[in-house]
């Protein structure tokens, strides 16, 4: 669609050249019969410069194209009322440039989401460099939190170094509109103010579920989230699951329940830290199958696990959810990419917002465009502190 918008500029403005010709007595253009000046002349070469301009700008210089190509509009437009009877067709080119640019101010120029967000970015890079250098972390501050969120910790190597403010990821992966639209490439870049050290916030409340997963409460304002995480035997965080996270409905206003799962993989070093590189969005059935598995693979699964947490629970001072057993832990797995399996040949991935999803991963509440999306978290991820 560049291309071929690219191209038809690019002829429009050959046909103002056509009018700068006869104005300067280039050319004989027994077709332009109405006068042209020279003044009025250099203006068709003006706007026919401004055209091609905004042609090159669409690859080279997106974020400008919309006032370069408003410049090329006015132009052009006032060239063809000069000589309306020889050129009124041009005004057709013209309105869809008019369109081309009103997109391009929304879209990559100052009045849409894109700037909003780069103001965003400013405004809290700004607000972290007149902090004071945070402290580090330490195994003391860890001791408040349920072992699973220790291990992980530990694991993402967190310990030593001071409380990240922030992080930029850049990411790549797959997009879709529903679940039968067809997946489309895109491109990302998000900036967050929250990492894997802020899990220490006193204002997250905690629940242990089992030695692998635990259940968060979040609230930030008037919004109030909660998620199950879950982790592997080395400490990785592995999913997260949450019922709060809404999906918006086809009509593109209603916001409809919605399960949520991002299963995370593919760790990496990154500094000092070690990240996940790959991770999925999941809504739906597949969602709730993914996460039943992994908590209830050892109530079904495994005889002796059931005995011992009964035991447990018995036992003064014995933990509630004893560790199960690597049979039970094997059938879970097992269980869980059945659950994926039949997931994707039932719902699929739903309608997903990729901003919406990474949030929830953070725990933010905020809202944006539905979409599906499968990402891969590219290697550059830069820890602000």
């Amino acid at each position: 669609m560049r291309i071929s918008f690219s191209l038809l500029i690019t002829l429009h403005a050959i046909i103002h050249i056509m009018g700068f010709a006869k104005a300067f007595g280039l050319a004989s253009l027994e077709q332009l019969r109405v006068p042209i000046s020279r003044p009025m002349g250099l203006l068709w070469l003006v706007a026919a410069v401004l055209l091609i301009t905004a042609g090159a700008a669409l690859f080279t210089a997106h974020r400008w194209f919309w006032l370069v190509g408003a410049l090329a509009l006015v132009a052009s437009q006032t060239a063809i009322i000069a000589s309306w009877s020889d050129a009124r067709f041009g005004t057709i080119a013209n309105a869809a440039l008019l369109a081309s640019v009103i997109y391009g101010a929304f879209a990559w120029g100052p009045f849409g989401l894109r700037a909003e967000y780069e103001r965003l970015v400013r405004d809290g890079l700004a607000q972290a460099a007149t902090n004071t250098r945070p402290q580090d972390i330490t195994e003391a501050d860890l001791a408040v939190l349920p072992p699973p969120v220790q291990r992980y910790l530990r694991f993402a190597g967190v310990v030593g170094t001071p409380r990240v403010q922030g992080f930029r990821a850049r990411l790549t992966g797959r997009i879709r509109s529903s679940a039968k639209a067809p997946w489309m490439p895109f491109m990302a870049e998000q900036h967050n103010f929250f990492a894997p050290g802020s899990l220490l916030d006193p204002s997250i409340r905690w629940r242990e579920i089992d030695t692998l997963s635990v259940e968060a409460t979040y609230t930030n304002g008037p919004h109030t989230i909660r998620a199950v995480l879950v982790f592997d035997d080395s400490g990785a965080l592995v999913n997260f699951r949450s019922d709060d996270c809404p999906a918006l409905a086809e009509d593109g206003k209603t916001m409809l329940p919605q399960s949520w799962s991002t299963p995370i993989r593919d760790y990496r070093t990154f500094g000092p830290y070690r990240l996940g590189t790959r991770g999925e969005g999941r809504a739906g059935r597949s969602a709730s199958l993914s996460l039943k598995t992994v908590r209830s693979g050892c109530d079904e699964q495994c005889a002796s696990c059931a005995r011992r947490r009964s035991d447990g629970a018995r036992s003064p001072g014995a933990p509630a959810s004893p560790r199960p057993c690597g049979s039970a832990r094997m059938s879970a797995r097992e269980s869980r990419a059945e659950a994926q399996r039949r997931g994707e040949e039932t719902d699929g991935p739903r309608q997903l917002d990729p901003r919406r999803a990474a949030r929830c991963l953070l725990w933010l509440t905020s809202v944006g465009s539905a979409l599906n999306i499968r990402s891969t978290v590219s290697s550059t991820v830069t820890p602000q502190q």
